[in-house]
C-alpha cells in the first residue's frame, strides 16, 4: 500500500480520544520515554491524546508479575480503551496482561497494542547469556588493548601467554557471570528466552487478540552491527566515530603484531613465539566481533542487534512495519519509527477498524472486473488497490477495472483533512 501522507506537514489535528499508555521493557521504569521521538510522537501535533501515561512496572520481575502490575495501573487510572505503545519486553508483558485477561473473563482495558522492537518469540540472547557474557568480556579485552607484548618486545612486563591465562580462567567461570545475570533482572531476563513460559503463554492462542488492533514495527541494524551498537549506547559517539576507532585500533593491532613478529625472528624462543601467537588471536578475535554475534549469540544475520528480525513480527499483526539501520537502542530515537508509529496512529485511530465492509469482486466480465463495497461514513471517496499497487479512485461504492486474469483487490476509504488520508483497508 501507498505511505500515509505526514499530516504534521497538512496543518491537520487528529484527535484520538484515548488514552496512550507507554509501557517499557527489560529493566527499563516510565521514565525511559523521555526525551525519546516516540515520546514526541504521542505529544506533539497533529495527534493529542486524552492522556499519556508512563506506567513503572518494574522490568525486573517476571513478565506474569509486570503484567499483573499494568492491570493494576490500568483499573486505578480509569483506563477501559487504552491504547498501548510498549517498547521491547514491554510487548511480551502488554500481550501477557491481554491473555491473562482473556483467560479470566475480565475487560482487557487496551484495544490497541503497538509493539517496537519487541522480542515476541523471545531472544536468542537471552538463551544464549551466559556466552554472550563471557565473548563481551572477551570482546572489551580485545578491543581495548591492543595486543599482548612481551617485556623484551616494548618494554611490556606482562607475557601474552600469562594475560591469556587470566582471561581464561575468569572466562570459563561460567557460574560467575551466570550469578551476576541473575543478579541482575534475572526473572525478566528468562523469561525473554525463546522457549521461556511467558513467551509460549503469548504465543499459544490467538483468539485473545481477535478484538485487538495489533501493529509490530520491527528494526534491523546493518554490518557492522556491534559498532554501531556500541555508538548508540554511548549518546557522545557517533556511528562514524565508532567505525573510525574500530578501524584506528585494527591499524594499531597489526603494528603490534609486527612487532612481535620482528621480535621472534631476531630471538627464535618459545617465549615469543607466544607473544606472537597472542598477539594475533587478539587481532582475528577483535576482527571477528560482529560474526560471532550474530552467528554465536543472536544466531541471526537479521537483527536490531538484540533481537531477530523475524521475532519482532507481531502474530497475526494487522500491520507489520520494519525500519533498517537502527540498533535496539535506536530504536527510541529513529525518526523512520516515529514517522511509522504515527501513521499507524492515525490510520486506527479511536480503536475502529475503520475500513469498507464486505468487498465483493466480479469476474465473470468479458475484460473487466467489478468491485462493489458498503460505503464508509465519513468517507469523501476510495482508493482502489490491485495486487498492492494503486489502479484508481472512485467517489462512489462500485469500481470497474479494465483487466483480465487472477488479481487480489483492496480498497481503502479516504477522509479530507486539508489532504487525502487513508483510513481503512480490506482485502478480496
Amino acid at each position: 500500500m501507498k505511505k500515509l501522507i505526514a499530516l504534521m506537514a497538512l496543518g491537520c489535528t487528529v484527535a484520538i480520544s484515548q488514552d496512550a499508555v507507554l509501557i517499557h521493557g527489560w529493566r527499563g521504569d516510565g521514565s525511559i520515554w523521555d526525551g525519546t521521538v516516540l515520546k514526541q510522537v504521542v505529544t506533539t501535533s497533529p495527534i493529542y491524546f486524552t492522556r499519556v501515561l508512563q506506567p513503572s512496572l518494574d522490568g525486573c520481575v517476571a513478565s506474569t508479575t509486570q503484567a499483573a502490575n499494568l492491570n493494576n495501573y490500568l483499573i486505578n487510572n480509569n483506563i477501559t480503551n487504552g491504547i498501548g505503545i510498549a517498547y521491547s519486553m514491554g510487548g511480551i508483558n502488554s500481550r501477557h496482561y491481554l491473555r491473562d485477561r482473556y483467560v479470566a473473563s475480565q475487560q482487557q482495558r487496551l484495544s490497541q497494542l503497538y509493539t517496537i522492537g519487541t522480542p515476541h518469540h523471545g531472544t536468542k540472547l537471552a538463551n544464549n547469556i551466559v556466552n554472550a557474557g563471557r565473548h563481551a568480556i572477551l570482546g572489551a579485552a580485545s578491543a581495548i588493548y591492543p595486543g599482548w607484548l612481551g617485556e623484551n618486545a616494548l618494554g611490556f612486563e606482562y607475557h601474552g601467554t600469562e594475560a591469556a591465562a587470566v582471561v581464561a580462567g575468569l572466562l570459563l567461570e561460567g557460574s560467575l557471570i551466570q550469578g551476576i545475570v541473575n543478579g541482575v533482572c534475572g526473572p525478566a531476563t528468562y523469561d525473554l528466552r525463546d522457549d521461556s513460559p511467558a513467551v509460549t503463554w503469548i504465543n499459544g492462542d490467538a483468539a485473545y487478540e481477535q478484538n485487538i488492533i495489533k501493529v509490530g514495527i520491527a528494526g534491523t541494524e546493518i554490518n557492522p552491527v556491534i559498532w554501531r551498537m556500541v555508538s548508540h549506547y554511548f549518546p557522545n559517539v557517533s556511528e562514524d566515530e565508532a567505525l573510525q576507532w574500530e578501524q584506528d585500533v585494527t591499524s594499531l593491532k597489526w603494528s603490534y603484531i609486527f612487532s612481535a613478529l620482528v621480535w621472534f625472528v631476531e630471538h627464535q624462543t618459545p617465549e615469543n613465539l607466544n607473544l606472537l601467537a597472542a598477539n594475533v588471536a587478539t587481532y582475528v578475535y577483535f576482527k571477528n566481533i560482529d560474526w560471532i554475534w550474530k552467528n554465536k549469540i543472536l544466531e541471526t544475520q537479521e537483527s536490531d542487534g538484540v533481537v531477530s528480525k523475524t521475532s519482532q513480527i507481531y502474530p497475526n499483526y494487522n500491520r507489520q512495519l520494519f525500519a533498517t539501520e537502527v540498533s535496539h537502542e535506536e530504536q527510541k530515537y529513529s525518526g523512520r519509527v516515529g514517522d511509522h508509529l504515527r501513521n499507524a496512529l492515525i490510520f486506527y485511530r479511536n480503536s475502529t477498524l475503520q475500513a469498507p465492509t464486505s468487498l465483493q469482486v466480479t469476474t465473470n466480465l468479458p475484460g473487466n472486473v467489478r468491485l462493489t463495497w458498503n460505503a464508509l461514513s465519513g468517507a469523501t471517496s476510495y482508493n482502489i488497490y490491485r495486487d498492492g499497487g494503486q489502479v484508481g479512485t472512485s467517489s462512489s461504492t462500485t469500481y470497474l477495472d479494465n483487466v483480465t486474469g487472477s488479481h487480489s483487490y483492496s480498497v481503502t476509504g479516504v477522509l479530507n483533512c486539508s489532504a487525502s488520508v487513508e483510513i481503512g483497508l480490506v482485502k478480496g
